[in-house]
């Protein structure tokens, strides 16, 4: 997504127009818009509800000049079924009353990249022989649950209609941060699961 503004020299701002300003309404809205969702949408029974957030912006030629462009990645996790011409055209139409109320927004969305998300059964045989194990090595009965991050499982069950389950050590609280670990214990559990699960499927 990118704002455009008008450059002019920064110690005459009023002679130009701030794209960096025009994108901190357009970041604002996007925080309402990811309540709004809340109020607006089915929650999936194990995934909850879609999520949207203003991940990365950059912005400015040089620190003297009034930017007259600026740029946002915006990431709008979806649930299984919904469509990315709906998803765009959501956006657009907040955009729109954006620019109802400030006629000198000048905005564009761009699609860098759709993930469509995927859904099995749990009556998959995947399922239950993942379930089983888990709840066997645990020691405890294991809740089916899913995940809101991306996984090349979409490949496998949109594309290759392949049932895929997401299994494995590790928290996604944990992901993407400086000291993101998975402890030994958690490893060697997983490896036990595994084997569990490869032994009901080759039995």
């Amino acid at each position: 997504m990118k704002t455009l503004g008008r450059a002019a020299h920064s110690s005459t701002p009023e002679l130009g127009l701030n794209a960096i300003y025009k994108m901190a309404e357009v970041i604002q809205c996007i925080a309402r818009m990811n309540m709004k969702l809340r109020a607006t949408k089915k929650e999936h029974p194990l995934l909850g509800f879609p999520t949207i957030s203003a991940d990365m912006v950059e912005g400015g030629a040089n620190p003297w000049v009034i930017p007259e462009y600026c740029s946002m990645v915006v990431n709008r996790r979806t649930l299984p079924g919904e469509r990315k011409e709906d998803v765009v055209e959501e956006l657009e139409q907040e955009l729109q009353e954006l620019r109802r109320r400030d006629k000198t927004l000048r905005s564009d969305i761009a699609t860098r990249e759709f993930c469509e998300a995927c859904e099995i059964s749990p009556d998959e045989t995947i399922v239950k022989a993942a379930k089983a194990a888990t709840s066997q090595v645990l020691g405890e009965e294991t809740r089916i649950g899913g995940l809101s991050g991306t996984t090349d499982a979409r490949f496998l069950v949109n594309d290759g209609k392949i049932p895929t389950v997401i299994l494995g050590p590790g928290s996604l609280s944990q992901a993407h941060k400086a000291d993101e670990y998975v402890s030994l214990r958690e490893v060697q559990r997983a490896a036990r699961i595994y084997r569990s699960i490869a032994t009901q499927l080759l039995a």
